[in-house]
């Protein structure tokens, strides 16, 4: 966990968290839910969700890596479907427009659920990728 001090009394603190650290997945395979290593928390005091996504792509690979992200209210029952009817419930990691090399993408989102899990699915049907990891920073403030 990471503190900053601002001057005038505002403390953010920076909460890291590994999701889903997969070293392979197959063509046109998907990670599930429960292939996560937690759920992300958020709370009344999260100001900011950032998400960190990494994959390969196999070098003759022409899809990208699709996560997608589901919500819950009580780290139970998760949302059948790609949460958000007012943003995307999803972003790609476009291992296409690199192949072979490792992608990196950071997102910042605003949720009004309390849980999110993620699910990573492999869009492209004959190749497989590699090095998938996803990484939540979830930025709280606090005034002392």
């Amino acid at each position: 966990m990471n503190t900053f001090q601002i001057d005038w009394g505002l403390i953010i603190v920076a909460n890291i968290y590994t999701i889903i650290d997969e070293s392979t997945l197959g063509a046109g395979a998907s990670t599930s839910l429960s292939d996560n290593q937690q759920a992300i928390k958020l709370t009344d005091k999260a100001n900011t969700l950032v998400i960190q996504a990494k994959a390969t792509g196999d070098a003759s690979c022409t899809e990208d890596v699709r996560v997608h992200i589901r919500g819950s209210i009580d780290d139970d029952d998760y949302s059948t479907v790609d949460i958000g009817a007012y943003q995307t419930g999803y972003f790609d990691i476009p291992v296409s427009d690199d192949a072979g090399n490792v992608v990196r993408v950071v997102t910042a989102h605003d949720f009004a659920y309390n849980y999110l899990k993620f699910i990573v699915e492999n869009l492209d049907s004959g190749y497989g990728v590699s090095d998938i990891l996803i990484r939540a920073n979830i930025k709280t403030q606090d005034v002392t």
